[in-house]
């Protein structure tokens, strides 16, 4: 393979990576945990030598910057008093309320559906659809509303709720991009 062929694609697999990261939206930009023998190998590793050929061939070529496109508008962050802060609010109350227990796993694979639904990977039918990861760990459904239809159901979360004969683990979230809400509940087997 040539340098110049070399170079190009080097080149062309940065680019691809910045404008996916770029593209990406918002709410699934979030901080993952880093598993432990991750971070302690990164602590130790020192540096990584570059090959000979990569280091003259980058000394010889000129990069020049290339404007990127803008990245496209993320969803605006909800607050408490927000329908989607109230929404998620009245559930996590109503579920709590029922006697299932809140439990953090749960909460985050309810943020990675959330997440789902906002950059349009799951399928609904009738309002409700399902997340494409952890559904061997437990299930749910996420419930994509209007905001008069998020309203309605706060006003219905807000009544005394049944109690359940059983008690799940679970986690909700809630996400709003344009008019549409998003309100995904999530139990652990």
């Amino acid at each position: 393979m040539s340098r110049r062929n070399l170079l190009t694609r080097v080149t062309a697999a940065v680019a691809s990576i910045a404008t996916a990261l770029a593209l990406m939206p918002a709410a699934q930009a979030q901080s993952l945990p880093v598993p432990t023998p991750v971070a302690e190998l990164s602590a130790q590793a020192q540096s990584v030598p570059v090959p000979t050929p990569v280091a003259e061939l980058s000394a010889q070529t000129p990069f020049q910057a290339v404007a990127a496109a803008p990245a496209p508008a993320a969803p605006a962050a909800w607050t408490a008093d927000s329908v989607e802060g109230r929404l998620l609010s009245a559930t996590e109350r109503n579920l709590s309320d029922m006697g299932h227990r809140a439990d953090p796993q749960a909460w985050d694979i309810a943020a990675q559906w959330a997440g789902q639904a906002l950059a349009g990977q799951v399928e609904f039918l009738a309002g409700v659809g399902r997340g494409v990861t952890h559904t061997d760990v437990g299930d749910g459904n996420i419930y994509r509303l209007s905001v008069a239809e998020a309203e309605a159901r706060i006003q219905w979360l807000n009544r005394e709720a049944n109690t359940s004969q059983q008690s799940y683990r679970f986690g909700v979230a809630s996400a709003r991009q344009g008019d549409t809400v998003y309100l995904v509940e999530y139990f652990l087997h």
